[in-house]
């Protein structure tokens, strides 16, 4: 089990720049639905885009009768568990479930209901291993843009088990609650006939490591995705969560503004859909945190940040999204 990243104090405590800094632009290339440089706003609209803090809503309860029907499709047989329960069980399962999504072979996502999903079959060798839907995601200002349409294929007891927010699976069951799968198996393969399920969401570059972390609850490979390397590595050896913090903020501070703002973005971008699909996880949002404060630490290291007030959260996460 990883060890969740620790919460890292807002203040900065600014001193003289380290002199053997590692060039932190070579280790992360941007890759967000929110592309901007600093050129481009003015202080106090990049102010506005990167809030010294983000701020976390309260999401509704995921409760047991909630999770009963998708858990009923993993164990054949309807339980009612704790989702707090079946999150730490992915901790144990949720590796070998993530990597049958990803060495899955598929065509034809995008111009259907459903989809033929072929896996090695050591990787589903119980039923419930393989994955019940193909998620196609666009942009949520872009519906009606296929050409920006990303395919994940998921577990739905994963996604309930986390996202309180996240519905749609309970509106894609066929008449008789069945899912009318075909399978085949044939040299050591499994072929399953998935429902296509469409949605949009707020930043779609983002989404593969938060599904990631939703199997896996591996709060150090997430947090290496949104920082460069040598920040998990001062972070990992440092006792003092402010000294680590210092630290990771002057080696960044070395770095150019627009890739600052580009990764911090990036951090953004996870947050937003954090938001939007209701997870509440605390070391998610640890993550979240650890990582935005470096960002938003150098960047006011910089002076490329300067907060004049600081804007008061009202509770409505659609004005921040």
């Amino acid at each position: 089990v990883s060890k969740p990243c620790p919460v890292i104090p807002r203040k900065i405590n600014a001193t003289s720049k380290p002199s053997n800094i590692p060039d932190p632009d070579t280790q992360i290339v941007p890759d967000t639905d929110e592309q901007c440089s600093s050129s481009d706003l003015s202080s106090d609209e990049l102010c506005k885009l990167l809030p010294l803090v983000l701020e976390r809503p309260t999401f509704p309860e995921i409760r047991d009768v909630d999770l009963a029907p998708s858990l009923a499709n993993m164990e054949g047989r309807l339980l009612l568990v704790p989702p707090e329960h079946t999150r730490a069980r992915l901790q144990v399962i949720g590796p070998k479930l993530y990597a049958a999504t990803l060495k899955a072979h598929y065509r034809g996502a995008a111009k259907g209901l459903y989809v033929a999903v072929t896996i090695p079959a050591n990787l589903v060798d119980k039923p419930g291993f393989f994955p019940t839907h193909m998620l196609g995601v666009r942009p949520l200002d872009k519906d009606g843009d296929i050409s920006e349409v990303h395919f994940h294929l998921v577990h739905e007891f994963v996604l309930v088990a986390h996202c309180s927010s996240f519905s749609p699976f309970r509106m894609t069951r066929l008449p008789g609650g069945e899912r009318k799968i075909r399978f085949k198996e044939r040299r050591g393969k499994v072929t399953h006939m998935l429902p296509v399920l469409w949605m949009s969401m707020p930043s779609t570059s983002e989404l593969p490591m938060l599904l990631e972390y939703l199997y896996t609850r591996c709060t150090n490979v997430l947090y290496r995705e949104l920082v460069p390397s040598f920040c998990a590595e001062i972070l990992s050896e440092a006792n003092d969560p402010q000294e680590a913090c210092d630290t990771i903020v002057h080696h960044l501070a070395s770095s150019s503004p627009g890739f600052l703002i580009a990764n911090a973005l990036r951090v953004r971008g996870l947050w937003r859909n954090v938001c939007f699909l209701g997870v509440s996880d605390q070391r998610l949002w640890t993550v979240i945190n650890c990582a935005w404060d470096n960002y938003i630490g150098a960047l006011r290291y910089t002076g490329t940040l300067e907060y004049t007030e600081v804007v008061e959260f009202d509770g409505d996460i659609d004005s921040f999204l």
